[in-house]
């Protein structure tokens, strides 16, 4: 059975959730899929292919994302990587919210090749907020709430599990 890592970057929690629900669909299509938090060690040598995703806060990956994508380039382009991400931009879909949040992970996608990028509204719950987050988000009057469409994230999660069964299947 191939092995994958769904390896997340996340502040409040949602994206870790996110990547469970990833995981799931990994798993139905026949895989054995790991979700692993990025601030822990994670030896790629171990898995058959890679799905890494992060929360963007202030315009960007979180800066563990932007490092492990960094550090392990060489080995996310040998194996199927996908990327994805979760932004509160992507509450309102439209194509320029679309571009603005590729352009976030752009350094990421050209190093690590992926076969696909999922792009998933994100989450505001001030309770699960730390204080200088919660103050930011109060400041600017951030929509509150979680914006997810799961079923978006099961479609493109059972899409990309099909993609990398076409390499690691054949």
């Amino acid at each position: 059975m191939k092995k994958i890592v769904i390896a997340y970057a996340t502040r409040a929690g949602s994206t870790a959730e996110t990547a469970l629900w990833i995981a799931g669909r990994f798993e139905s299509a026949g895989f054995l899929a790991e979700t692993r938090d990025l601030r822990q060690g994670i030896d790629l040598s171990l898995y058959d292919g890679f799905v890494i995703g992060s929360a963007i806060r202030a315009g960007r990956w979180l800066s563990e994302a932007v490092r492990f994508v960094g550090s392990h380039k060489e080995r996310l382009q040998e194996g199927p990587t996908a990327l994805f991400l979760t932004s509160l931009y992507l509450k309102d879909p439209t194509p320029d919210n679309r571009e603005k949040v590729l352009s976030f992970i752009k350094a990421q996608a050209d190093s690590a090749k992926p076969l696909s990028v999922g792009l998933f509204p994100g989450v505001i719950d001030p309770s699960r907020l730390g204080f200088f987050a919660g103050l930011i988000t109060k400041a600017i009057k951030a929509p509150q709430g979680d914006f997810r469409k799961k079923e978006d994230i099961l479609l493109w999660a059972d899409q990309t599990a099909e993609k990398f069964k076409e390499i690691l299947l054949p």
